[in-house]
């Protein structure tokens, strides 16, 4: 299944609820991967930029950031409401993975981290399907990305 490049992000979570679980992938070939999966995204949001759209800014508190990230764990989609008809689109998306970006700068939980990692994937996905130019804050969440997984890895050598 897996052949020497970063495939999570190329399907559909809701689709393929396994998708994670019991990776042959592991160690520095993974990282490598996964780095070089998304420089290139990087490089697709960042040349896209004139075609940026605008989005409102919607409010994340700590306590909404991890309900929505324990209800993306469970459902791989995330409500807005309980009754679950007014699911997130892409910018509800790179919104919530901008703020839990934010949070996870000052902060390192793995949990959460885990999460913005697969909702990272799921907007990278998105975008490259859909063809939809999003906000700069896509590509500030990804550059942050980048960073935190590089301070852990720091951390951890």
């Amino acid at each position: 299944m897996i052949k020497k490049k970063y495939i999570y992000d190329q399907y559909d979570q809701a689709k393929n609820r396994s998708l994670y679980q019991y990776s042959p992938f592991h160690g520095k070939k993974f990282l490598n991967n996964f780095f070089s999966s998304r420089n290139k995204l990087l490089k697709k949001v960042s040349e896209n930029k004139s075609n940026i759209e605008k989005n409102d800014e919607i409010k994340f508190s700590k306590k909404k950031i991890i309900r929505y990230c324990k209800s993306f764990e469970i459902k791989k989609k995330i409500y807005f409401d309980k009754k679950q008809k007014n699911e997130f689109n892409l910018s509800d998306y790179v919104s919530l993975s901008y703020k839990i970006s934010s949070y996870l700068l000052n902060k390192i939980d793995y949990s959460m981290l885990s999460t913005f990692l697969k909702i990272n994937d799921l907007i990278a996905y998105n975008y490259r399907r859909k063809k939809i130019y999003n906000n700069e804050k896509l590509f500030r969440t990804l550059v942050t990305e980048n960073l935190i997984i590089k301070k852990i890895i720091d951390e951890k050598i």
